[in-house]
């Protein structure tokens, strides 16, 4: 009996030490660039929007297998944002100025690599959705896509640090077509700093 009690404890003792988990909390300001293709029945458009944005990102690491979860968020408020193209960003009624919000989150799956004991570099990918919104329209657009992270933390302390990264996401809008709408493509490429907080 003792000795199973034994084996028993060291068994738990382990599969703590396997399961056990470093947390990487970041507060993020990050330059946003979305690209929105609409193909109509007889024609193309483009539609460019560059954006600042505020974000809270949270990574899990597992310290014995380096395998990495990140779960982020970030949102842009769009006051006065000017916006490049054929169709205003949201609505598509054509326009110059977007006043909105767009919030974009995204959960990946990765790996961490200590090329240092202070510098890590994440890699992620995995799954992310956006949701924008128009108030003077009350118009919306909802998308879902891929999503590709590469970071690159430096801990000046053990607890506290510096993170650099970039996102890529490729979406397709899940909202209603319109009647001579054929699809929509989406790309954000957004580009971030933060203070790493490690627990």
């Amino acid at each position: 009996m003792k000795k199973s009690i034994c084996i028993l404890f060291l068994f738990s003792f382990r599969s703590i030490s396997l399961f056990s988990i470093e947390t990487v909390i970041t507060p993020t300001i990050s330059y946003s660039n979305y690209f929105l293709r609409t193909v109509y029945t007889n024609r193309k458009t483009n539609t460019y929007l560059h954006t600042v944005s505020l974000g809270l990102d949270l990574v899990f690491i597992g310290e014995e297998t380096a395998f990495t979860f990140f779960a982020n968020n970030h949102i842009s408020f769009m006051e006065e944002t000017q916006v490049f193209g054929d169709v205003d960003f949201v609505s598509g009624k054509g326009a110059s100025v977007v006043e909105g919000m767009i919030w974009d989150s995204s959960l990946l799956a990765g790996y961490t690599i200590d090329p240092m004991e202070d510098l890590k570099l994440r890699l992620g990918v995995g799954l992310g959705i956006f949701h924008g919104f128009q108030p003077k329209s009350k118009s919306i657009e909802t998308a879902m896509g891929s999503i590709f992270a590469f970071y690159i933390d430096y801990f000046f302390i053990h607890g506290l640090g510096l993170s650099f990264g970039i996102e890529n996401g490729v979406y397709g809008s899940i909202r209603k077509r319109q009647n001579d709408e054929k699809r929509n493509f989406f790309n954000r490429v957004q580009t971030k700093i933060g203070l790493a907080i490690r627990f």
